[in-house]
């Protein structure tokens, strides 16, 4: 996790002494779920629609080679029914997340790009809510992070497939979560991973 971290800083403060470097900003719907598993028995989990927004970096490395680190919001929301309990929980978690990426870009007509990327991704959050409904009873309370709680990180990976103009840009992309952001697996032995598909459309400044 600290490897990730210092490894966008170091993209970051890299792209912004080359004068190459584009920086725009980028948001637009996802579509988001947990894939949720109780004492290894996958549970019914369906998708929820949310939204993200954030800031995308890209220069030029080697051929078609790019840096193209972003930070972004991102709202991961789920859905799942718990055949153990017979409750459906529905989630809602605010992330801020960081990556940084590289990507791939192809050649196309008039100077433009078919873009390919990809990126470990870290999540941080500290905000989320989340109803219960048992037998027509839904009761709501914010989501406990912690130790014993909801975790406060998401680390995962992302990759996306895009077409980018001279400033703008449209890109869909798809998060696979890699590790369970419940920190009382040990207790319940309930694993949820995230996973979550958007549509990206972006405006570079420069």
């Amino acid at each position: 996790m600290k490897l990730l971290l210092a490894a966008f800083a170091a993209s970051l403060c890299c792209f912004n002494s080359t004068a190459q470097t584009k920086i725009g900003i980028k948001g637009g719907p996802t579509y988001s779920t947990a894939v949720v598993t109780v004492n290894g028995v996958k549970q019914s989990s369906s998708y929820k629609p949310g939204a993200s927004l954030g800031v995308q970096f890209d220069v030029p490395f080697d051929g078609p080679l790019h840096f193209s680190p972003y930070a972004a919001y991102n709202m991961m929301a789920s859905s799942t029914k718990y055949a153990t309990t017979g409750a459906e929980v529905q989630t809602t978690l605010h992330y801020l997340s960081l990556a940084p990426g590289v990507s791939v870009h192809l050649q196309a007509p008039q100077d433009n790009a078919f873009v390919i990327g990809f990126s470990p991704v870290l999540g941080l959050t500290s905000f989320g809510n989340r109803k219960t409904t048992i037998g027509g009873v839904t009761t709501s309370e914010k989501v406990q992070f912690g130790f014993e709680g909801t975790g406060w990180f998401d680390l995962g990976f992302s990759g996306s497939l895009g077409y980018q103009f001279k400033k703008l840009f449209i890109q869909a992309v798809y998060y696979h979560g890699l590790s369970s952001i419940n920190n009382k697996e040990q207790y319940d032995a309930t694993n949820i991973k995230n996973r979550m598909f958007s549509l990206q459309f972006g405006y570079f400044f420069k």
